[in-house]
């Protein structure tokens, strides 16, 4: 498997996820970011670059589980 190099931010957000429902319930779960900038505005981007990482990061992440 190649390893995937990218750059890792940690942030706070407002808590607007659905990973927050998950963790109301008891069931562990992580969100991960789609690279977007402004988002849930009509100033919402995103670059094909970063739609292309996060595809890879999710194919690695899955089968090496």
């Amino acid at each position: 498997n190649k390893q995937l190099r990218f750059k890792t931010n940690y942030e706070k957000s407002g808590g607007a996820t659905d990973a927050n429902i998950f963790a109301g319930h008891g069931i562990k779960a992580i969100d991960i970011s789609y690279g977007g900038k402004h988002p849930h505005s009509t100033k919402e981007t995103i670059k094909i670059s970063e739609l292309s990482k996060l595809s890879e990061f999710l194919v690695e992440f899955i089968y090496k589980q």
